[in-house]
């Protein structure tokens, strides 16, 4: 793996991560429209260039479709179709010796039981996943004991009407 350049410094030196620093993980922190998507596809496209794999959660940017494009328009030269990430994942099992059937949903399904296994919250699972209703995280992560459904649903939804409040007591005329 080659160092990632970052650009350069005041003195025009090169600023770069060496390879043993991108063997970790990285947090990029900023505050919105402050550039951190940007910063990340630059780290990618260097990374693509170079042959080198990443992974990418993007549960809310445009950084997913950007990269999806760089990659269908430099990479492979051509728009990504519907079948290319199937065939990719069947290549790669085939090339790792899985002779599982390996698809995409069970790419998505296995982070997510992943998650579950390390104690992630159910909530976070839910926006990583993409699902609209907490129900349908609990009904897939949480197994099929209802007791679990009811203990997740009953602490993250709250259905019960609001209580009113009770009227403030009238000031005393002593």
């Amino acid at each position: 793996m080659k160092p990632l350049i970052l650009g350069t410094d005041a003195a025009g030196g090169q600023m770069a991560l060496r390879p043993d620093e991108r063997r970790t993980h990285m947090h990029v922190i900023g505050s919105s429209g402050s550039g951190k998507s940007k910063f990340l596809e630059c780290l990618i496209r260097q990374d693509l260039t170079s042959q080198q794999g990443f992974c990418q959660i993007d549960p809310h940017g445009t950084l997913y479709r950007d990269v999806l494009d760089y990659c269908a328009h430099h990479v492979l030269k051509r728009d990504i179709s519907r079948g290319d990430v199937p065939r990719f994942l069947k290549a790669l099992a085939h090339s790792a010796g899985i002779q599982k059937h390996v698809t995409p949903h069970l790419l998505r399904h296995t982070f997510c039981t992943n998650l579950r296994n390390n104690g992630a919250d159910i909530s976070l699972i839910k926006e990583l996943a993409g699902h609209q209703e907490i129900q349908t995280t609990a009904r897939y992560y949480l197994g099929t004991d209802t007791e679990v459904l009811k203990q997740a649903v009953g602490r993250y939804l709250d259905y019960s009407a609001p209580k009113a409040e009770e009227p403030a007591a009238a000031p005393s005329t002593s």
